[in-house]
């Protein structure tokens, strides 16, 4: 109908994927008049949500930690406290923490057994 009002429902606004959310910072275009030539275009913009997972790896005492919704780009959650088994020490994560958060991905603690324990 020209020269009416067409709008974005919020359920327009609900990604039909996994794995996204609406940007409500994006150029988003959600009103505008409904012109007789066809030129109305809405837009809704989406951006992909990432997890970051801590696992404990083979000797590790803590349950596994995992954030997700997380924006490419954003500040890599910091990593939990990292107890493990009696006679272990944890040497860092594998892969390598990075600072931002590119895609999903699982860092899991590394172990090393202690070889300067005495057991008499």
């Amino acid at each position: 109908m020209t020269d009416a009002t067409a709008r974005v429902t919020d359920e327009d606004k609900k990604p039909t994927g996994e794995g996204y959310a609406f940007d409500p910072s994006a150029p988003n275009v959600e009103s505008g008049i409904i012109a007789g030539n066809g030129s109305l275009v809405l837009k809704v913009y989406f951006k992909q949500q990432f997890s970051v997972t801590y696992a404990p790896g083979d000797h590790g005492t803590f349950e596994a930690v995992t954030t997700e919704n997380l924006d490419y780009g954003s500040d890599t959650p910091e990593a939990p406290n990292t107890p493990g088994e009696a006679g272990y020490t944890f040497t860092g994560w594998h892969p390598t923490v990075t600072d931002t958060v590119t895609d999903s991905v699982t860092y899991v603690a590394q172990w090393s057994a202690n070889t300067n324990i005495s057991y008499i």
